[in-house]
């Protein structure tokens, strides 16, 4: 699956609603379950993990002033 920044942007409000790292692992099922009925998002839970990861790690670095 490719991201743009709209699926980015989805993605994260998605994430940030359900607060998996404060309120525990089984909300990442909740939130890939939302983004596919939703959001027509085909993702696995290690793709999430992955893509939130990676952009949180380019935020940090400032990767993405331009976005």
């Amino acid at each position: 699956m490719g991201f743009t920044i709209a699926k980015d942007i989805k993605l994260l409000k998605v994430a940030l609603g359900q607060n998996p790292w404060q309120l525990g692992d089984n909300l990442w099922k909740v939130i890939v379950n939302e983004l596919k009925e939703e959001h027509e998002m085909d993702v696995t839970i290690r793709t999430v993990k992955s893509r939130i990861d990676l952009l949180l790690n380019k935020m940090s670095k400032e990767d993405l002033t331009s976005k």
